[in-house]
């Protein structure tokens, strides 16, 4: 009778508790607020877009990690921290998402490497384009950034060797030409200059850098 009686006493304080458990799981489900993180992503971008960085930042902020869309807005978030000149942040973000979403790691990398160059580790950017383009050879934005990278430090020849890249995998690419040609004027050889500018504006007439190099054409002449 007394095992028995113990038994029982056991066996109730079980059921009490699994209900006490059952119950906060429940209220604490109840108690987490529900997001569209499709429409917070609309609305975020449109900020972003409109120049209200801070603004996108605290809208994204409101997806929880669990959200399926966590990785495009963590992606977003270091998009637009990077815009908002906040780049140690737009790094913090980039190296969240390698973490937690390797298979996406070409952009993720791309955005660490800028957010790397704007914080004067120019080296370090170097190393992660080097280990994007290890993965994929193609890729040739990753060419014309790292060329960026190399220009800035006035490395004309590893600058032109990633524009030369980047053209040969996508001889459209305007803006490799225009840095092409700013690399030989810079350095005095007008006629390769000429060349590469003139090939930017056969391909796209009106590209962002169309006028500034029909400025340098005329001063040419």
């Amino acid at each position: 009778m007394i095992k028995s009686s113990l038994f029982v006493k056991v066996q109730k304080k079980l059921i009490v508790l699994c209900f006490s458990l059952s119950y906060m799981t429940v209220f604490s489900q109840e108690n987490i607020p529900l997001v569209n993180s499709g429409d917070i992503l609309k609305k975020a971008v449109k900020l972003h877009d409109d120049a209200k960085y801070k603004e996108a930042l605290a809208l994204y902020a409101q997806v929880p990690k669990s959200d399926t869309n966590y990785n495009t807005v963590l992606y977003e978030m270091a998009l637009t921290a990077y815009a908002d000149s906040s780049f140690e942040v737009s790094r913090k973000y980039a190296l969240e998402g390698l973490k937690l979403f390797p298979y996406q790691d070409s952009k993720f990398y791309g955005i660490l490497a800028n957010a790397l160059d704007e914080l004067g580790k120019p080296d370090e950017s170097i190393a992660v384009y080097d280990t994007i383009l290890a993965k994929y050879p193609n890729q040739y934005s990753a060419w014309f950034n790292k060329g960026i990278v190399y220009y800035k430090q006035k490395k004309y020849k590893e600058a032109t060797a990633s524009f030369q890249r980047t053209i040969l995998i996508n001889s459209y690419y305007t803006s490799a030409h225009y840095f092409l040609g700013k690399i030989e004027m810079e350095q005095g050889n007008l006629p390769q200059a000429m060349l590469s500018f003139t090939t930017n504006l056969l391909i796209n007439p009106s590209n962002k850098y169309a006028s500034t190099i029909i400025g340098y054409l005329s001063a040419f002449n």
